[in-house]
């Protein structure tokens, strides 16, 4: 049709090019667009290619062509088109690495796995005997142990994750508590598996360890005041225990003529010893005394040690009691009666014996014979004559003397004159024999 609405025929060629279609079709987490497109001969085909989250492209393919993504972008060309090309774009989900290592003293497997995006990887965490699991970590992922078991899980996998596993040696808590009179110490300490505890036991002054043991383990003396556990393999409660010293006290005598009792007795150290002593008649004690203790008498045959500390041995020696005149006859003038005169039964020391209540017989030789002067009761060893015998007869030199008699004991006084009266007139032969 020409400009003027009439219709015109020009003869002549024209050249056709030929055009194909091109189809896209997504296998998958995926999509690639247009899904259809009109190509000339010769010319390319372009697609968008786009993964779901965490899904990547696996292969772009045609059947009559070839596609290539281009750079690292979702644009994706075709070689130049020929013939109808059906292109199927293929998706696969992303995958990670997951590697795990120790870091000694125990395990963890597997050493790697492949973990789909979002999934979580598997570990078995095996400690070594006396060991525990101290963490198990990951460095884009967090891992926790599912129970009590073994078994520890990942968090959701989204990218390479190297896990390690760390152990660290059991330990134990070791308490020590003291029972009585001393101390133990630390209180309280935390012992790897396999190593031992030790302990400083102090008795206190005066008592000694009886023993310290423990619930779970066992508990050595080493030297001094040094203690050490058995190998630990579980909390455990130590106690020591702790008594009073004691000490051997023997007793005996030396000499006989007496006795000491009790033969041996244990004491508590610092406490007292009691002993009675007890001399035979006519004896009294010379002394008690210890090789480390000293022995004081009481009341009556009661002696005490000192406080004990160490063994004592005790020994009890007796010696005969004598009889002596403390107070002397004096000179007595004629016609008068002899004064005062005191005995009293001594130990040889001049202490008198005061448990002596026995009797004295008081005699003075005379006339060829002997006068009894009188018969005095002791008390507390004391017999004192108050005799009314009246002295008439003059003692040519040495004097007279006066006889004490008790029992096995004998004293003889020191010698004393009757002394002239010029005031007395005797009749003849009335001084002849008499006192």
């Amino acid at each position: 049709t020409n400009p003027d609405g009439q219709n015109v025929s020009v003869l002549g060629c024209i050249n056709v090019i030929p055009v194909f279609t091109v189809t896209a079709a997504a296998v998958g987490n995926g999509t690639i667009t247009p899904p259809s497109q009109i190509v000339n001969s010769g010319s390319t085909a372009s697609f968008t290619v786009t993964p779901d989250p965490t899904y990547h492209v696996v292969s772009v393919v045609g059947d009559t062509c070839s596609v290539t993504q281009q750079g690292a972008t979702t644009t994706w060309v075709s070689s130049a088109i020929s013939a109808n090309c059906a292109v199927t774009a293929t998706f696969a989900i992303d995958t990670y690495t997951v590697t795990s290592a120790s870091g000694g003293n125990g395990t963890i497997t597997p050493p790697s796995q492949t973990v789909n995006s979002g999934s979580t990887a598997s570990f078995t965490v095996t400690p070594a005997a006396t060991y525990h699991v101290l963490s198990v970590t990951g460095d884009t992922c967090t891992v926790t142990q599912q129970g009590v078991t073994t078994t520890w899980i990942s968090s959701a996998i989204s990218a390479n994750c190297a896990v390690t596993a760390t152990f660290a040696i059991d330990t134990f808590t070791v308490t020590a508590t003291a029972v009585g009179n001393g101390t133990i110490t630390p209180p309280s300490q935390t012992v790897n598996s396999g190593s031992t505890a030790s302990f400083t036991v102090m008795p206190a002054s005066g008592y000694h360890v009886v023993g310290v043991s423990g619930d779970t383990c066992t508990v050595l003396h080493v030297s001094g005041n040094n203690w050490t556990s058995s190998a630990i393999s579980a909390n455990c409660a130590v106690t020591a225990t702790f008594a009073i010293n004691t000490y051997i006290v023997t007793a005996n005598t030396v000499g006989g003529n007496g006795t000491i009792t009790p033969p041996s007795q244990t004491v508590n150290s610092d406490s007292m010893a009691a002993f009675v002593v007890t001399p035979v008649s006519g004896y009294h004690v010379a002394s008690v005394t210890g090789n480390t203790c000293t022995v004081t008498q009481g009341a009556g045959n009661n002696w005490t040690s000192s406080a004990i500390t160490t063994n004592c041995a005790v020994i009890a020696k007796f010696a005969v009691n004598v009889l002596v005149f403390t107070t002397q006859p004096a000179n007595v003038t004629q016609g008068y009666a002899l004064g005062t005169v005191v005995v009293a039964v001594q130990d040889g020391n001049g202490n008198t014996i005061i448990d002596n209540s026995s009797s004295v017989d008081f005699t003075i030789a005379a006339c060829g014979g002997s006068v009894d002067l009188g018969n005095i009761a002791m008390v507390n060893g004391v017999a004192t004559l108050n005799s009314k015998q009246v002295f008439y007869t003059l003692t040519s030199t040495p004097g007279l003397q006066i006889n004490a008699t008790t029992g096995t004991l004998n004293a003889t006084s020191q010698y004393f004159n009757v002394l002239p009266n010029s005031d007395l007139l005797f009749a003849d032969g009335f001084e002849g024999c008499r006192l």
